[in-house]
């Protein structure tokens, strides 16, 4: 949403590490803001057309989607803890789950969609796991229709909410 954006783009900076479930112009946006992000697609095509646009501060991973698999695992797969972690691609709620191994101890979730019905479950996870939501709703670039991206956070986030 814009409301999300204009928060967001306020709050990171160059020494944040950012993975990001799903790609695209976010990836830029992102990577001009933040010290990296790693991003996972699981749309091959899409995949190698974003690749190619990529700031050098993006790392870019392919990772096929199959149920039980490792594209909802892939951010604590990589043995790294990342300050924000965006889950704006497939299989938000198990994304949501594995994404708590790889959450450094003062980061944020950020989940897109989160009014979707369908997604509700990964954020009764994250509030049983001790964070708060902070809500942003109204249309987003491309969309004209109402929609929320949550941000889920601790005391003494990144972000300073």
């Amino acid at each position: 949403t814009y409301s999300f954006i204009d928060f967001i783009k306020e709050g990171i900076n160059k020494t944040q590490n950012i993975f990001e479930y799903g790609s695209g112009n976010s990836t830029i946006f992102y990577a001009e803001r933040a010290g990296s992000v790693t991003s996972v697609e699981h749309d091959k095509n899409w995949f190698d057309r974003v690749k190619n646009t990529s700031p050098s501060n993006a790392e870019m991973i392919y990772c096929e989607l199959q149920r039980d698999g490792e594209y909802a695992k892939k951010a604590s797969l990589l043995n790294k803890k990342f300050d924000i972690i965006i889950v704006d691609g497939r299989d938000r709620v198990r994304c949501c789950k594995y994404s708590l191994d790889a959450l450094s101890a003062n980061g944020v979730i950020v989940l897109d969609d989160s009014e979707r019905e369908v997604y509700h479950s990964a954020r009764i996870l994250l509030l049983e796991q001790g964070f708060k939501e902070i809500s942003f709703s109204g249309i987003s670039p491309g969309l004209f229709y109402e929609k929320a991206t949550s941000v889920f956070y601790k005391a003494d986030n990144c972000l300073g909410i």
